[in-house]
């Protein structure tokens, strides 16, 4: 979750977004971590009347995976 700390006047990061939004939220569909190894992979998102929202990732180990088998 991507949230902002005002102090005196400046707007600074308070954290990261730290998962994909996909396409259709004005976003990108996946993430790459390559400190880690790992990408993460938006699939779906879904709203409930709870005033919650799910979401779906697929997550991808980057040293079992290349970019040519995920073009399958």
């Amino acid at each position: 979750m991507v949230s902002f700390a005002v102090k005196a006047g400046v707007i600074q990061v308070k954290c990261h977004q730290y998962y994909p939004v996909g396409r259709e939220n004005e976003g990108e569909d996946d993430m790459v971590f390559n400190d880690v190894g790992l990408k993460v992979i938006f699939i779906a998102e879904r709203h409930t009347n709870y005033h919650f929202t799910t979401r779906v990732f697929q997550l991808l180990d980057l040293e079992v995976w290349n970019d040519s088998a995920l073009n399958m």
